[in-house]
């Protein structure tokens, strides 16, 4: 049995496997409780990933006037009751330069307001867990190619 894990590709499927379980907490625990980590990247440069409602954010914040300082504020956690945490249900707004496109339970945001700017990324949770799964079943339980030699 040892032997069937040693191929790249076994070990490559037991890693998409890893991650797929991984999302798919996510997604479980996305239903009841909201989570929201952030961090500074540079010092005017936030990143944020959000977990709420099924769906994964992640938000980049540029904004040149504003040096954060990441010793008082970063990295923040924050984990709520899914009814009470931010949701990314943004509507247009021109004054703050604010665009929410959405396709089915897919969407991007950007916001510029001139001096600052945001970009948001929503997806569901079962966009990136039933790939994963799917590859991972593929790379694990299929069987590799037996080699020919060339007919001389």
């Amino acid at each position: 049995m040892g032997e069937y894990f040693r191929p790249f590709r076994r070990k490559l499927g037991r890693l998409t496997l890893a991650m797929a379980c991984v999302f798919a907490i996510g997604w479980v625990r996305s239903v009841s409780i909201g989570d929201s980590l952030s961090w500074q990247c540079q010092k005017t440069v936030v990143i944020g990933f959000g977990s709420n409602s099924q769906s994964i954010t992640v938000v980049r914040i540029i904004d040149p006037d504003e040096e954060w300082d990441p010793a008082l504020v970063y990295p923040e956690w924050l984990s709520a009751p899914a009814a009470r945490m931010f949701t990314v249900e943004m509507e247009e707004d021109p004054e703050f330069g604010l665009r929410w496109s959405r396709w089915g339970p897919f969407g991007i945001g950007t916001a510029n307001d001139g001096k600052s700017e945001a970009l948001a990324l929503t997806a569901p949770y079962w966009s990136i867990v039933m790939p994963l799964t799917a590859i991972s079943a593929y790379l694990l339980l299929s069987k590799p190619r037996q080699k020919t030699k060339p007919v001389a």
